[in-house]
């Protein structure tokens, strides 16, 4: 941001301070933490749910979910990334599926609570 005086121009540059706190966090907060980003998009959470049922291809999830095939597999690397899904050659396509039964049962439940 620039300042006027009488005489000169000033930039003024704002002023940057890091705090850093190290808190120690339990590898259950990291797993939450990481199961809150994968479900935080609608997208995600629908891609997870329809993984849930069956492996699907990356064209079978773009019919299912209605957006774009960049975008679905934007949305597989994020989850790729966090460890929810694993994806497997399959002749010239690949294949996703989730990546732990316990994501299946944690879904299960949750749909069940949001029911409710």
């Amino acid at each position: 941001m620039k300042i006027r005086t009488k005489d000169t121009w000033f930039i003024r540059e704002p002023i940057k301070r890091t705090i850093k706190r190290k808190v120690p966090v339990s590898n259950v907060s990291k797993e939450i933490n990481k199961l809150g980003r994968a479900i935080a998009s609608p997208v995600r959470s629908l891609i997870l749910q329809t993984l849930a049922h069956s492996p699907k291809s990356v064209g079978q999830l773009t019919n299912i979910v209605g957006i774009s095939q960049p975008g679905i597999s934007k949305q597989l690397d994020i989850l790729k990334s966090l460890n929810f899904v694993d994806g497997f050659k399959d002749g010239r396509q690949i294949t996703y599926k989730l990546n732990r039964e316990r994501i299946i049962k944690l879904l299960n439940s949750l749909s069940g609570i949001i029911r409710n």
